[in-house]
């Protein structure tokens, strides 16, 4: 059998872009405000008075998927990445971060913060409750809030020492858990935890709101029964009496304080590399964001009929083009705007000579 001998060849990162997760605007108590995102491996902490952005990757060269951020009293950002847990002074660039090896693929899953100024936040696929003190750099792990679920996709905390958290997805519950006492109570029936999942938030005021009457992480406005929750209770109240959350936004693209301290963020992505915001004169700005990332996963590829090889990339969603003769790559940028999900499959068109697709799969 003659050996046949093949040589390798490196054209680099085809797609050097990634997705915009989830982000939050923090002010310190000198008034000055940073808006950060976090993205897999690293973060963006953008000046919105000077349009300045810089890039901060995470310690160790770690790179996963951030779920979930928070800005503290103190402007702080807190977020998670695996089992990464990281906070973040975006004035002061100092950086705290910590392994958490407590059996969780991620940590951070949801935040909330008490009047101590100690972050409570939460694991997948466990559901395990977290606390960290900033002060003392304490990490405790209260353990798992269900013995079956996986998603504990929101949560906060009241004055008397509860901590509430929204469960999902196959049987659906919010639950109250007493931090000196450990006592925990399931706010929903037995009976009642279908498919769904339980939410809880924070308002501007401290006041805890919430139901157990969404379909999923993204759909959680639509319940028609809401609570007010105080002492370890559950309190009937009209949806039109609530007030709005601290987050905005859906899913893992959530805002954390949007609008804190005069600056309102009207659009992001990361994949189309710009920031739309508007400033204390509501004045509209829109800049540029730049950062080098370790190239989004590509999800197929193929040689087409003018020998030239077609690919897409996901998270974010892009097409690209490759002369292996000219070492040339040609990127079409995101599609749909913002870049999310993938094409597990592509077709080419000799007779019209442009992109076919099937089955593209969207994240949630």
């Amino acid at each position: 059998m003659q050996k046949v001998s093949y040589r390798a060849r490196d054209f680099g990162i085809p797609i050097n872009a990634e997705e915009a997760r989830t982000s939050a605007i923090c002010k310190n108590e000198e008034g000055e405000v940073r808006f950060v995102i976090a993205a897999k491996g690293f973060l963006i902490i953008i000046n919105p008075n000077t349009s300045e952005s810089l890039q901060i990757n995470f310690p160790d060269g770690y790179v996963e998927y951030p779920f979930a951020s928070f800005s503290s009293s103190n402007g702080t950002f807190y977020t998670g990445a695996g089992n990464m847990f990281l906070s973040v002074n975006p004035f002061t660039r100092e950086i705290h971060y910590e392994y958490i090896h407590n059996g969780e693929e991620i940590v951070g899953f949801s935040f909330t913060e008490d009047k101590k100024g100690r972050i409570y936040f939460t694991t997948y696929p466990n559901c395990h409750l977290l606390r960290y003190d900033p002060s003392s750099k304490e990490l405790h792990d209260f353990g798992s809030m269900d013995a079956t679920e996986k998603y504990a996709g929101s949560i906060a905390v009241d004055e008397r020492g509860w901590v509430y958290i929204g469960i999902g997805t196959e049987r659906k519950n919010v639950i109250a858990y007493h931090l000196t006492l450990g006592t925990k109570i399931t706010f929903v029936p037995e009976k009642s935890r279908s498919r769904g999942t339980g939410f809880v938030y924070t308002s501007g005021d401290g006041t805890i709101y919430g139901h157990w009457g969404a379909i999923d992480l993204r759909d959680t406005e639509s319940a028609s029964e809401w609570y007010y929750f105080y002492d370890g209770k559950a309190m009937p109240i009209e949806k039109s009496t609530k007030a709005p959350s601290l987050y905005t936004g859906v899913g893992f693209q959530k805002i954390h304080r949007n609008g804190n301290g005069g600056f309102r963020i009207e659009d992001y992505s990361l994949a189309d590399q710009y920031v739309v915001y508007k400033d204390r004169n509501n004045r509209k700005q829109k800049v540029s964001v730049n950062y080098q990332s370790t190239g989004a996963q590509i999800s197929t590829i193929f040689l087409g009929p003018d020998k030239l090889i077609y690919g897409t990339s996901m998270h974010p969603l892009q097409l690209f083009q490759l002369d292996c003769q000219t070492e040339k790559i040609h990127v079409s940028g995101a599609i749909p705007k913002g870049g999310r999900g993938e094409y597990c499959c592509l077709c080419f068109s000799r007779r019209e000579n442009h992109w076919g697709c099937l089955c593209r799969r969207k994240d949630i």
